[in-house]
């Protein structure tokens, strides 16, 4: 186990793509991967701040945001080669039930909401 803990850095490097295992199907995840998939499509072409908060009309402000704040605070980000799987990685996928994203999507859309609400 101890020399496969070496080699990790290796393996994340070379490999083709990784696939970060958030945990079971969630429907608030799946909400959170929606939101951030819809904000990176119409970042694109339009000013990104105009799609926050709101992005779909039968859900209420609160439940996105909270659905955000849920998948920011799952257990897989206090794991120690959370930071190793992500950096040195050049296609990794955040992967929840069968809901996938992108790292990019996902860590654009955190440096959008830092940049529109500082603490």
């Amino acid at each position: 186990r101890n020399r496969q803990v070496q080699i990790m850095g290796q393996i994340f490097q070379s490999a083709a793509m990784v696939v970060s295992w958030l945990g079971p199907e969630n429907a608030n995840i799946e909400q959170a991967f929606d939101l951030m998939s819809r904000v990176w499509s119409l970042s694109s072409t339009e000013d990104e701040y105009d799609h926050l908060p709101v992005l779909h009309a039968n859900q209420s402000e609160n439940d996105l945001w909270n659905s955000v704040a849920e998948a920011c605070s799952l257990e897989y980000w206090g794991r120690v080669w959370v930071v190793q799987e992500i950096l040195l990685s050049s296609n990794n996928y955040l992967l929840c039930g069968t809901k996938s994203l992108p790292w990019q999507v996902f860590a654009n859309f955190i440096s959008l909401i830092a940049v529109r609400f500082p603490c």
